[in-house]
């Protein structure tokens, strides 16, 4: 073998150890904390936008990890509280006074900028070392 072919095989294996790194270090848990801190701006939001009496549906608005394995990983943003549905989307009795979807479509642009930041960091950290 040239010593052009055993440096480029090299470089490939270096690579390939990188790659598997990566994929060690990004794993759906990291991803999942990746896009709950992606979605902070959407929480932030939503709390500003909900129209309550008490401070018990706003102080409750948070990000969830609901699922992070190799099917995928799902962040929700959301309450326990029911009654913040019926705002959100109205009653027969009650006119709609949405929160969280404008929320989203107000920072739909921030989340994908911090999830990417943060994939960026992930990728980086793995090449440094």
């Amino acid at each position: 073998m040239s010593k052009r072919t055993v440096t480029v095989i090299r470089r490939l294996d270096n690579l390939q150890d990188k790659l598997d790194k990566l994929a060690e270090k990004a794993s759906p848990r990291e991803l999942g904390q990746a896009l709950k801190f992606a979605a902070e701006p959407v929480v932030e939001s939503a709390k500003s936008r909900v129209s309550v009496r008490t401070k018990e549906l706003r102080n409750d608005i948070h990000s969830r990890l609901m699922q992070a394995n190799t099917a995928g990983v799902t962040v929700v943003v959301g309450t326990k509280h029911f009654y913040g549905r019926f705002l959100e989307t109205g009653t027969r009795r009650m006119a709609a006074r949405p929160w969280l979807r404008p929320a989203l479509d107000e920072n739909q642009d921030e989340v994908v900028r911090r999830f990417r930041g943060e994939i960026r960091r992930l990728v980086l950290q793995v090449a440094r070392g």
